[in-house]
């Protein structure tokens, strides 16, 4: 049978709290944290849709429970991903705009 390990606090010295601060330090310097990066919104429907929603100050989560629709659909249709026609009526009417089919020539 294996031997349980017993768990042993101790308070931390000063020395190693430098060491651990000095360790931190150099591994930001060498690895800095990426900064989150969005990604560059299409041309046409995708860029209109998130347009109107800056303009109305919504953020996503707002504009999905506005259109009863999950926050992540949001991003998708502003990101040009699919989804649902649906899903994707609900939010156009949620930004109170409207979906017009035009004849090509």
């Amino acid at each position: 049978m294996a031997k349980k390990l017993e768990h042993v606090n101790r308070r931390v010295t000063d020395d190693e709290r430098r060491q651990a601060a000095a360790i931190r330090e150099r591994a930001q310097r060498d690895l800095p944290p990426k900064a989150a990066q969005q990604k560059p919104c299409l041309a046409g429907l995708p860029s209109r849709i998130q347009a109107a929603r800056q303009e109305r100050g919504m953020t996503r989560y707002q504009l999905g429970q506005t259109a009863g629709v999950p926050s992540a659909v949001v991003r998708a249709i502003e990101q040009g991903d699919d989804a649902s026609l649906s899903q994707f009526h609900a939010v156009v009417a949620a930004l109170g705009l409207s979906i017009e089919l035009v004849e090509q020539s």
